[in-house]
């Protein structure tokens, strides 16, 4: 009878050394999937700045971002919405996406994400008396995506490093 005991004993605790021993596994892969998963870039590169910060985490820092491609906005123009970004690109998401790689980001790595949509009124952006807006796309704090825009209809996006 003792033997029968201890012999019960001994699978109750290999059953818990292969139960713990499994939860830890999964919790080590749980923890390489987030931190593989919440990776962002911190700054990315164009030809016409250099390398500069992708840093959004609050209005101060997306005024810094587009302080980079000499642009500033005025302070209290600010529209905030939600877009997503399409998991299938067609052609006018193709011709955006090579506005973005202009400036070294490109928005094929989040295909399917939904972004803020940031919109401010520029200053003192042109010469022929039209307010332009520059849009940005921001993804956990970063900004993934930008334009500028004359918000005439038809009109052609302009990349965050060109002028009109």
């Amino acid at each position: 009878m003792i033997t029968a005991l201890k012999s019960a004993k001994a699978k109750w605790l290999r059953i818990l050394v292969l139960f713990m021993f499994a939860i830890s596994v999964l919790l080590l892969i749980a923890g390489v999937l987030y931190v593989n998963g919440s990776k962002m870039p911190v700054t990315a590169f164009c030809d016409e700045i250099g390398e500069y910060s992708l840093k959004a985490e609050n209005e101060i820092q997306e005024f810094e971002f587009l302080h980079q491609f000499g642009l500033t906005a005025e302070t209290d123009s600010l529209v905030c919405d939600t877009v997503v970004i399409p998991k299938n690109f067609n052609q006018v998401y193709n011709s955006y996406n090579r506005l973005q790689q202009k400036i070294g980001l490109d928005l094929n790595n989040y295909k399917g994400v939904s972004a803020k949509r940031r919109v401010y009124t520029l200053k003192d952006f042109s010469d022929d008396g039209r307010k332009y807006t520059v849009t940005l796309l921001v993804y956990r704090e970063r900004v993934i995506g930008g334009h500028i825009s004359s918000g005439v209809y038809g009109e052609e996006y302009l990349a965050l490093c060109d002028t009109p």
